[in-house]
């Protein structure tokens, strides 16, 4: 079962995706993932980092997508 998200966490995800998404492209990459991290005040170590974008890159396609981004944060923790 999926987490629910209200529209204005939705909202607030989606600025921040796209605040991150410094090149436009629609995607963020793993330069973008981390300073996500370090501005959320979550530092990752790089076996760290390298574990969150496999996690949430699960079309293998080496960004994140919107799509992926959001489904990962509706997973139940």
């Amino acid at each position: 079962m999926s987490a629910t998200l209200s529209e204005e966490h939705e909202r607030e995800l989606r600025k921040i995706f796209d605040d991150y998404d410094k090149g436009g492209s629609g995607d963020i990459d793993i330069d973008e993932l981390r300073d996500i991290a370090e501005d959320l005040g979550e530092p990752l170590s790089e076996i760290e980092l390298q574990y969150l974008a496999k996690e949430l890159d699960t079309d293998e396609s080496g960004s994140i997508s919107w799509t992926e981004f959001i489904a990962w944060w509706k997973l139940p923790f």
